[in-house]
């Protein structure tokens, strides 16, 4: 179509947020069946460059791969159920594996604010519940494999900060 896509040094971008969880869980369920809608008409091109020659490629398979590698994420969680549940009563398992998910999210959370250079206490609330955003996520992540697309609509934001 003649159009490109590129570089602009000049360029001024303004980060906003949604307003509530569910407007964020429509937005993510749109990333999500386009990362899976990508995979699916570029991947085999991506994927036979990414691994040869492309440090952009390797980048962009990886990200388009999120969806499978969610799925592929509960056979840990639920193989550990299985085998754990034989040694430690379920309900604590449960309480142990929310702890975990929740920390690991949290610190990955906090290294992404400090990497950055944010303000921490600033970003406090974000980091803790950081693991919310994340458990939602997933099945939305998993649901658009099966889903044939989504239906755009437009996503209201709230203030820019």
């Amino acid at each position: 179509s003649g159009e490109t896509v590129g570089y602009c040094k000049k360029a001024i971008t303004y980060d906003e947020y949604v307003a509530d969880l569910r407007t964020s869980m429509v937005q993510r369920i749109r990333w999500s069946c386009g990362h899976v809608q990508n995979a699916r008409a570029y991947g085999r091109r991506l994927y036979s460059k990414a691994f040869w020659n492309s440090v952009s490629c390797r980048d962009n398979a990886m990200l388009i791969l999120i969806p499978w590698i969610s799925l592929l994420s509960l056979i840990p969680f639920f193989g550990g159920i299985a085998i754990v549940g034989l040694a430690v009563p379920y309900p604590l398992y449960l309480v142990f594996a929310a702890f975990m998910v929740w920390l690991g999210t949290s610190l990955v959370a906090l290294i992404a604010v400090i990497i950055s250079r944010g303000d921490v206490r600033g970003h406090l609330k974000g980091i803790l519940t950081f693991a919310l955003f994340i458990i939602t996520w997933l099945p939305l992540m998993i649901a658009a494999i099966f889903m044939k697309g989504v239906e755009w609509t437009p996503i209201r934001h709230g203030e820019q900060h």
